[in-house]
Formats: C-alpha cells, structure tokens, sequence
C-alpha cells in the first residue's frame, strides 16, 4: 500500500512504467506545452490519462522534482519551474578576473545592433549623455551543450569605444577587454545591480518562457579610472535559469 492506502500495480512499477509517463512529460514540457509556471495535471488526471495507479502516476512526477523540472506545493499543485534538466547557469564573480571565466562559458549570439534608444539608469551616469550616440547590441547568451539560451543580453557601449561593436559575439573573449585592447583604457571597477523583474515581449519569446514569467535581472557598469562608464551589460535571465554565488570575509576587528 501506498501512503494513500493505493496498491500498486506491479507492472506498473516493475516495468518502469512510471519512466515512461515521466518522459511524456518532459517532452510536452521542453516542447512548450507545460511553460515555466504552468501547472502539471493532478496525480488523478495522469492516472486516468495513462490507465495507471496513483501510485504510479505520482512516482512519475516525482521523477521530474528529482530532475528539478518541477516543484510540488501542497495545496498549490505541481508547478514547471525548470525547462531543461541540465545544472542551471551558477554565477560566481568576485572579480574583474572571474569574468573572464563567465565570458568563456556562455557565449554571446548577436541579433541586432543598432544606436541606442536609451540607456539603463546607472547612478555614475551623468544624465547628459546622449542615447543615440551610444552604440547597442542585442543578443541571447548560451551555455555550452544547451541550445537553449541561458540569458538575454542587451550591451551599451559609449561613444568613444563603440567602434568595437562589429566584434561582439565573433569572439569568447569579454567585451571589456576588447575595449581595452583596440583603446588602451583599463576598466578599473565594474559596478553591479541585481533586481527581480517580470520577463516580458520579445524577451520572454527569445528565452522560451511565459511573458510575466520570473527573471532576475543584473546590470553592470564598466568604468575607467576616471570613473566614466565605457560599457552598460545588461543580462535578464529567467528565474529557474540562474544562481548567484558569492563569499563574504569577516574582515580583521579594528584596534580599539
């Protein structure tokens, strides 16, 4: 007996049954026909569908939870939260130097470049710069082995270091870096801001995801030693897609 008082069918479980309903639902969850934040059919709907235990049709959602494609709430039903079984996309930069990393393992797929129409808001702006002097570039980020991309990907680039546009995606290398090869300007501090938005339009469409579908949303400015911002990144990854990881010190108590 199961925990409802359900008796298995032994060809069901034996047979593996419950691998082959999890795999029918997988497809129709990669195919687009359960998206992020949809809910799954009960554990009542599937049995009837498949002509199975409850048993059964439940062990097969769970496969799916084991795989991190879905969450199940009690009262809430089983919710997609996930749309590919592969790790999600770990981000861990303490340093200009860790970019570098980042840079070589999600590569960058223009698909439009164009003069800016307007720029983030960052607080080292000075409010006069002119938009459509700005160069920008839209593209999606891909892991390797995925061919689902793993962000959204809008570049800003001032227009004293715009001209370097036509490289952006043609190479692994980070953006700033090129800045800094063609101009001979260093970037001396990234600043960083993380918030949690709504994914919508042709965002939500470029990412596969449900248009209100949660993202995060981390937007970083490149500075020189000056100060100037030579370069805005903006990267809108869908909720289930990301991790952020960083490590704090305790710093040295002070001298009384």
């Amino acid at each position: 007996m199961d925990e409802n008082g359900e008796k298995p069918s032994s060809g069901d479980v034996r047979g593996h049954r419950y691998r082959d309903i999890a795999n029918d639902l997988f497809a129709a969850i990669k195919d687009g026909r359960y998206a992020l934040g949809d809910r799954l059919p009960t554990e009542q709907a599937i049995s009837t569908q498949y002509d199975v235990s409850r048993h059964t049709a439940r062990h097969a959602v769970q496969e799916l939870e084991r795989l991190g494609l879905v969450t199940r709430n009690k009262g809430g039903g089983t919710v997609v939260v996930k749309t590919d079984p592969n790790p999600r996309f770990i981000n861990s930069i303490s340093s200009i130097e860790d970019l570098m990393q980042y840079a070589a393992t999600a590569r960058f797929e223009t698909l439009r470049t164009r003069n800016a129409l307007a720029l983030p808001q960052i607080e080292t702006l000075s409010g006069r710069e002119r938009p459509d002097e700005w160069g920008h570039a839209e593209g999606l980020r891909y892991v390797d082995g995925s061919d689902r991309p793993v962000c959204w990907t809008d570049v800003f680039l001032h227009p004293d270091v715009s001209d370097i546009m036509d490289t952006i995606g043609h190479t692994p290398r980070p953006i700033y870096s090129l800045i800094e090869e063609r101009h001979q300007i260093a970037i001396h501090s990234i600043s960083q801001t993380i918030e949690a938005i709504s994914i919508a339009g042709d965002i939500a469409a470029g990412l596969y995801v449900r248009p209100g579908s949660a993202g995060l949303k981390i937007t970083r400015a490149y500075h020189d030693i000056d100060k100037r911002v030579l370069e805005i990144a903006v990267n809108i990854y869908p909720a289930a897609n990301f991790s952020y990881r960083m490590t704090i010190l305790r710093g040295q108590p002070r001298e009384p």
